[in-house]
């Protein structure tokens, strides 16, 4: 990937091409080395469990996740990430 941008757009077509909506958002990190981490956070509910998103979500080796939350009152589950650009 050549930038957060590029990582968007590829996240959002793929999850456009499911019909999932998604949160996409850039952030950056800085480090006390003065290394600049960019990566596209991520947030998104469904009532799809996690062991369906695996095959999408790990095809990327800068992944993080945050949160997986399953909400037994609207029998949801709310995901959290971030992927690094590499």
């Amino acid at each position: 990937m050549k930038s957060d941008e590029d990582l968007k757009v590829l996240l959002n077509d793929l999850f456009q091409a499911i019909g999932q909506k998604v949160v996409l958002t850039s952030f950056s990190y800085v480090s006390p080395q003065n290394n600049v981490y960019s990566s596209v956070q991520f947030k998104f509910s469904s009532n799809h469990n996690p062991l369906v998103w695996m095959d999408l979500l790990t095809k990327f080796s800068g992944l993080t996740i945050n949160m997986i939350n399953y909400n037994v009152g609207n029998d949801m589950w709310d995901y959290e990430g971030a992927i690094y650009v590499l």
